[in-house]
């Protein structure tokens, strides 16, 4: 059952079945549409009402024998209209909890929406829409907003957001009294009704402290019936509460500090003197208070706030619990205290208590003067270590820097003996060159010189013809040149002589310059001039030098001789 109440002398009923007239103790039904949630008059249509349902608004129409019948569904706007009030004669502000506001027109028959459309503010759940002072006011939890015809839209009323919203909002749902013209709405913590103030225009706020775990009401559907002046019904899930306004009274209390433990090192709960002030081993640094008021009015709850001096110094939200555990506290000095607030009144008094918590023994002074003595140590041994490292480091460097430079030098010489080495790989090959050159011009000159011989033989013979082949011989038989090739050759390769003398003793001086021929690698044609002997004295020659050297009938002299 959504909703009953009295509407032009009837008693209505909206049920999730239809809509109910009550009659004798009886429910009648007049209309099937599923999900009546309210019913409402219209100005100037005393035999027509509207009512809202799951899909809609709907039309009950009086009879001639004063009942009421259902007339017709007011076609286009199929949304679940739970809150709805009139704006105009044909224009309704509707609230959805999930998809928003809408603004609808209506024609004047009440047959068909013309138009709608969604108001830009947010839809909240629990939110509801109801009429205040000819306003029409729109609450959720982000606050209260009423409608302004001209511009269509919602604007926030900064008063009533402030009282119905924030962090104890529980419901939207806002309660109009119009016969002692109050509105009535609903938080965590309290009841509270505004009503016109008797000395300004300003609203008068009053607060009824029963809470919503006192109350028990469902959140959303919360409701206020006035009995009679200043004396209201309220209705929960257990039943009903009466309240007289003008009988409400709330004293304040005096709060009281039951207990005070704390844990030791085996988890053993160990009282506190609360008649004095203890020091606390570091090891008990867990700390549990329990206090309350005395308060016998059940409806009526108390709730605290605590604040613990030393470590937490603003007061804490208030709770309705009534003790409070520290664990794991540093040490100091703390002043633990309380107070608490029964309907809305602070109590007279707020408790303190006085403890502390040594420092660990590893922050005593003693400790404190160890740890300097050991850093003193540790910074010393460091400082002593790292010169040492440092000066190993050094040593190191330096012993590197002489290895380096010892390698750099023994490059140097290596790189400097590689240059003359060049050089006199070079020198050697220059006189080989020359060596080769000249004694090529040796032997172009003797065969030039027995071609001359030659060329004299086979003329006439004179007395002068006889002096010049004379004086050809002696040139061709002269030792001069000898020598000097001889010198030539030593300073190419000094050691070949005396290596070849040394194995073969038994070569004789015209061997040995037979061999320094074959050294160059000259052949028989090319030596029989230098020897101013035939190409076949040559081969002779050189058959008796193998014979000397004991030479294989497969070796080669000239290889013998040049690789020697």
């Amino acid at each position: 059952m959504w909703s009953i109440e009295v509407v032009n002398g009837s008693l209505f009923c909206g049920h999730d079945n239809g809509t109910f007239i009550i009659k004798n103790n009886r429910a009648e039904k007049i209309a099937s549409q599923k999900g009546t949630w309210d019913i409402k008059t219209i100005k100037d249509e005393p035999n027509l009402l509207i009512q809202s349902n799951y899909k809609g608004f709907s039309i009950l129409k009086r009879t001639n024998d004063d009942s009421w019948v259902y007339r017709n569904k007011i076609e286009g706007f199929d949304i679940s209209s739970r809150y709805f009030e009139f704006i105009s004669p044909y224009q309704i502000l509707v609230s959805h909890e999930y998809k928003g506001i809408y603004k609808i027109e209506i024609d004047s028959g009440f047959q068909n929406v013309v138009n709608y459309k969604k108001i830009a503010v947010e839809g909240g759940i629990k939110s509801s829409v109801f009429r205040y002072d000819d306003d029409v006011l729109y609450s959720y939890k982000d606050g209260v907003f009423h409608f302004d015809n001209n511009t269509n839209a919602l604007e926030k009323d900064s008063l009533l957001s402030t009282v119905f919203t924030g962090d104890k909002y529980l419901s939207g749902k806002i309660i109009t009294d119009s016969e002692d013209n109050r509105l009535w709405g609903f938080t965590k913590d309290e009841i509270t009704y505004l009503e016109p103030g008797k000395l300004s225009g300003r609203p008068e706020i009053h607060i009824i402290p029963i809470s919503n775990q006192m109350r028990k009401t469902k959140a959303g559907y919360e409701n206020v019936l006035r009995l009679d002046q200043n004396k209201y019904l309220i209705g929960t899930t257990e039943g009903y509460i009466v309240i007289h306004t003008d009988k409400l009274e709330f004293n304040a209390f005096n709060i009281f500090l039951n207990r005070g433990s704390y844990y030791s090192l085996r988890n053993e709960v160990v009282s506190l003197n609360l008649s004095k002030a203890m020091e606390l081993d570091n090891r008990d640094n867990s700390v549990r208070f329990k206090y309350s008021v005395t308060n016998y009015n059940k409806l009526v709850s108390s709730h605290y706030q605590y604040r613990l001096k030393g470590i937490y110094n603003t007061w804490s939200d208030w709770s309705p619990n009534a003790e409070v555990f520290f664990e794991n506290l540093p040490f100091g000095e703390y002043t633990f205290e309380a107070r608490a607030k029964t309907g809305g009144v602070l109590s007279k008094n707020t408790i303190e208590y006085t403890f502390s918590i040594n420092k660990p023994w590893y922050l005593e002074r003693i400790a404190i003067a160890c740890y300097i003595i050991v850093i003193l140590l540790l910074a010393y041994s460091v400082h002593y270590l790292s010169k040492r490292y440092y000066k190993k480091q050094e040593q190191d460097l330096l012993i590197r820097k002489e290895r380096e430079m010892e390698l750099e030098q023994s490059e140097n010489e290596r790189q400097l003996m590689e240059f003359k080495n060049e050089n006199l790989q070079l020198d050697i090959e220059n006189k080989n060159r020359e060596l080769g050159i000249a004694t090529m011009n040796l032997v172009k000159r003797n065969e030039l010189l027995n071609n001359i011989k030659d060329e004299l033989s086979k003329t006439k013979t004179t007395t002068e013809i006889k002096r010049v082949i004379k004086l050809i011989n002696s040139s061709l038989n002269s030792n001069s040149d000898w020598k000097l090739f001889e010198e030539a050759f030593n300073n190419v390769d000094k050691d070949f002589m005396k290596r070849i003398k040394t194995l073969h003793p038994a070569i004789t001086p015209s061997d040995l310059r037979l061999c320094a021929y074959l050294r160059l690698n000259l052949s028989s044609k090319e030596i029989a001039p230098l020897l101013n002997i035939s190409h076949k004295s040559v081969e002779v020659k050189r058959y008796r030098l193998r014979k000397k050297m004991d030479l294989d009938h497969d070796e080669s002299l000239s290889n013998y001789i040049i690789e020697l």
